[in-house]
């Protein structure tokens, strides 16, 4: 098997249907909602929507509407996760908070004091004033970035990545890194203008000062305590099928795109396509349901404390007039007090949360987003469609008479857990696993993607560990993650495992697979392979030039081997090895391996470690007939999986 798999964007998603909008899934009773709701849907050509409604901190009203995929006829139902967009700030500003209550930062303090380690790259500062700017002003967007000026950098995942000489997509670190080389469009605490960057920032504050990542700190910190687990970052490129989340459509007649990822070769919807959600997870990466959402307004006066939340809802000197953008939502006077609010918007994503100051409240997403580029006049991403279903459902809503009967226990925030089937070496395909070896795991719900780690997920020479929202243990010890995909993941066992039972947990957005017990040894030596014509070739290259070895007609540039020349044969489990690290140099194994082509010996140098968990032996190929001859390494005792075979030619 190849450690390196690959893979094709396969997914094609149809444009929204008209008829979307006769389907409504979940409670009935107020036809009066309906009916704007599916209003809405078929004015706008959009497939599906939810929408949450609470009094009195129960939820008195939950609906579906339309398709959540139309392509599968996949109904909305009222707690179909969504892309939330912006409305992530919120659960951002929320922690930061939470970090102020605990004493462990101060909202008036410069948010980059918070990053020592993440400076301009060479000393390259593109504004002075960046360092002054405070968690306050980040949090309401006076932080003096204007993306109406110069646009957004959120967007800018190439040149960010460029910046680092690697493909996008970057990293929230990166991404702070290119800010510092940026310059400011206001004095900071002066002007509001909403930004993203400044939630990245935020973000990227609340793992420093946490010492978690951001995902495990909100999990944690804000959402398991409100009972919401059904909550975690989106893919930028799929919709997670394990839980039903929606799929997202781009507007009728709006074109593919070329994705932001180096690995998507084709021409792909809007929605998977122009968003780093990685990059913006704490300004817009968010995935929930409605129902959730509710129970987070509902929840806030019980995560901050009393002081947090006037703070909260407290103007500055920026703003000028009735409404004003507090720590994390939009703030609209109501008498004499404060309701709050907040949207969201993507590309085939519609978002928007309501808390009035009396504890009634709403949230809905759409899964389109109309073709319209105005903003709403709190300078929020929402333009008109936002501004027309607002309108819409505000009024039906406060309209509506409801009865108090809580809905909160039918439907239980849960996530679907990682199942894991088998454990094996990646090379050879056995049962025992060697320290520093390559390991294949295989199951269900594993991840979202299908994709190789990145390099900005690398920390130096560390390899990653964390790959989407993936990470594995082996006896309670971190992996190095390389390959994800909802049914496969290839990590690098840790050292110190010693001999026998060992236990491997998958976790997948804070969802833990039963501990699998699987089997360690000292060595378990194993070729790397792959497939042609029905045949398991060894993966080994000439090293007279470094082409593969291959048959010509089945796999073109490769070439036979032929009698008397020396192959690199590449294999793992040899020996354990240093890991979760990047390998440089070559070192040497004690001894010498013997090997057999064909059934013949054939002389073998000694193994060499030339790489994380990969390891090299040069054989010089005997005197032996053309064909598809077997090959077989052993080492210590101990010899490679058979059945794998090298073509040979004799011309």
């Amino acid at each position: 098997m190849r450690l390196r798999p690959y893979f094709l964007l396969a997914s094609i998603f149809l444009l929204p249907r008209l008829a979307t909008s006769q389907v409504a899934t979940g409670q009935s009773g107020l036809p009066a909602v309906d009916s704007v709701m599916q209003g809405l849907l078929a004015k706008y050509n959009i497939p599906g929507a939810a929408l949450a409604v609470t009094l009195q901190g129960h939820l008195v009203y939950a609906r579906g509407y339309g398709y959540a995929n139309s392509t599968s006829n996949q109904q909305v139902q009222p707690d179909t996760p969504f892309r939330q967009a912006s409305v992530s700030k919120t659960l951002t500003a929320i922690a930061i908070l939470e970090l102020a209550d605990q004493g462990k930062l101060k909202l008036d303090n410069p948010a980059f004091s918070y990053l020592p380690d993440l400076q301009p790259p060479a000393n390259n500062i593109g504004d002075s004033r960046i360092a002054a700017i405070t968690i306050r002003e980040c949090l309401n967007h006076t932080g003096g970035w204007d993306r109406n000026i110069v646009g957004d950098p959120v967007s800018q995942s190439i040149q960010i990545a460029e910046q680092h000489g690697a493909p996008a997509p970057g990293s929230a670190n990166w991404f702070v890194n290119y800010i510092w080389t940026r310059p400011l469009q206001h004095d900071p605490g002066t002007v509001y203008a909403y930004s993203n960057i400044g939630y990245v920032v935020l973000g990227a504050v609340i793992e420093h000062v946490s010492g978690m990542r951001y995902e495990d700190f909100i999990r944690k910190n804000v959402l398991q305590p409100l009972g919401i687990v059904r909550a975690y970052l989106g893919s930028s490129i799929a919709s997670d099928p394990a839980n039903a989340e929606a799929t997202y459509y781009p507007y009728p007649g709006q074109s593919c795109e070329n994705s932001l990822f180096p690995y998507v070769n084709a021409c792909v919807p809007a929605p998977y396509a122009q968003h780093d959600l990685m990059v913006a997870a704490a300004a817009g990466g968010w995935v929930v349901d409605e129902i959730d959402l509710c129970r987070f307004l509902n929840g806030i006066p019980n995560l901050i404390s009393a002081n947090m939340l006037q703070q909260m809802q407290t103007e500055t000197s920026a703003f000028h007039g009735t409404s004003f953008f507090g720590l994390g939502f939009a703030m609209v006077p109501n008498g004499t007090n404060l309701d709050w609010n907040k949207d969201g918007s993507l590309s085939g994503t519609s978002t928007y949360i309501y808390r009035r100051y009396n504890g009634f409240a709403w949230a809905v997403a759409f899964n389109s987003r109309p073709n319209q580029t105005s903003t709403t006049t709190s300078g929020q991403e929402g333009g008109s469609f936002e501004a027309d279903y607002v309108s819409q459902i505000s009024s039906v809503l406060d309209s509506s008479l409801y009865k108090v009967t809580d809905q909160f226990p039918d439907y239980p925030s849960t996530l679907v857990t990682p199942k894991v089937n088998a454990v094996v070496q990646s090379a050879g395909g056995g049962n025992s696993i060697v320290s520093g070896s390559w390991v294949t795991i295989y199951g269900q719900n594993l991840s979202v993607d299908s994709r190789l780690w990145y390099p900005s997920e690398f920390n130096g020479t560390q390899l990653p560990q964390y790959v989407d929202n993936t990470t594995v243990t082996i006896n309670g010890l971190p992996c190095a993650v390389y390959y994800v995909s909802p049914g496969q993941l290839n990590v690098q066992a840790p050292a110190g495992l010693a001999a026998g039972p060992v236990q491997v947990v998958v976790t997948h957005d804070g969802q833990s697979n039963t501990a699998f017990a699987a089997q360690a040894a000292a060595t378990a030596p194993g070729l790397f392979t792959y497939a042609a014509n029905g045949l398991t070739l060894a993966a080994a290259q000439h090293t007279t030039d470094y082409s593969t070895v291959g048959i010509t007609a089945d796999t073109p540039g490769t070439r036979p081997a032929t009698p008397g020349e020396v192959l690199a044969f590449y294999g793992g489990g040899f020996a354990p090895a240093a890991a979760g690290q990047i390998v440089n140099g070559n070192s040497t194994l004690p001894g010498a391996p013997t090997a057999t082509i064909g059934g013949v010996p054939a002389q073998a140098t000694s193994v060499y470690l030339i790489g994380a968990g990969l390891f090299q032996q040069n054989i010089t190929v005997p005197q032996v007939s053309a064909g598809n001859q077997p090959v077989v390494v052993t080492y210590n005792g101990q010899s490679t999986q058979s059945g794998v075979v090298i073509p040979v030619t004799t011309q």
